[in-house]
């Protein structure tokens, strides 16, 4: 067997799922043969991944930041990431998928692989051998496609946490809120999982970033209430549901207290994109 059959026998036919990787799930696969020359400065409530395959891509980020990207490089852009896609020369090609995924911290910077770890050199050469010289992606692929992007993010989270100078509890807070997906937590007993009381966590959390604790957890569940009006399909009684509202009045209250947008304009507004 080939090399470039092994990897594809080994990550996207036959993907070991005992292995703890973060759940993705693809949103829209996008061939580009540089029909738009850039994008403007702009951010989303989902993740991108941009394989280029010719030419020269840059990626201009907040302050004027930029990174040159040629042949064979890929960047992960994580959601609400400001950016812009400049394509450098006409012939450029790339393939991008957006995708959600599920417990992964907010705080992964953009991530450039091939890099030096020998797990990304593995995942990037795959993700080249299966988009290589394809127009389109047979549906057969997209288990292990997903399976792949989240052994990527998993990696490089592994990774951040290890190098991150935050402090265990604030790690441990932003887990526990993200690992709950929007439904309601009780402060107290977030604070009771890292190992201080409400009050303490809440003074270390507003010192350490800023935000109350109470407000940080309503700005994820908001965000989590977007994407679902946004990608899954479900009415907004499911999605209340779904989420902890004792009925889609409280669930209406609070989207238009946090965002002063009702959910159903809202979800019209999405609808029109």
């Amino acid at each position: 067997m080939h090399e470039k059959d092994s990897i594809h026998t080994n990550i996207f036919n036959e993907h070991d799922t005992r292995l703890p990787t973060p759940t993705v799930s693809i949103l829209y696969l996008d061939y580009d043969n540089n029909v738009r020359k850039a994008t403007p400065l702009h951010r989303h409530n989902y993740w991108q991944l941009i394989i280029v395959f010719e030419g020269m891509l840059k990626i201009v980020l907040k302050e004027k930041n930029h990174i040159m990207l040629s042949a064979g490089k890929i960047i992960i852009i994580p959601q609400e990431t400001l950016h812009s896609v400049v394509y450098e020369y006409s012939n450029t090609v790339t393939w991008s998928i957006k995708f959600e995924a599920e417990k992964i911290s907010t705080n992964l910077p953009v991530i450039i692989i091939p890099d030096t770890r020998q797990e990304t050199e593995m995942f990037s050469r795959a993700l080249l051998e299966l988009f290589h010289n394809k127009k389109q992606i047979s549906v057969k692929y997209m288990s292990g496609l997903e399976y792949l992007l989240g052994a990527i993010l998993g990696v490089c989270q592994s990774e951040s946490k290890r190098e991150s100078t935050n402090p265990e509890w604030l790690l441990l807070t932003q887990e526990r809120i993200t690992e709950a997906q929007g439904k309601i937590i009780s402060l107290a007993k977030l604070a009771g999982k890292v190992g201080y009381s409400r009050a303490h966590l809440s003074r270390l959390f507003k010192k350490f970033t800023g935000l109350g604790l109470k407000e940080f957890v309503d700005l994820e569940r908001l965000n989590i209430a977007k994407k679902k009006m946004a990608y899954s399909g479900k009415n907004l009684n499911e999605i209340a549901d779904e989420m902890g509202f004792p009925d889609i009045y409280g669930f209406s209250r609070f989207f238009k207290r946090m965002s002063n947008c009702t959910p159903s304009l809202y979800r019209k507004q999405m609808q029109k994109k």
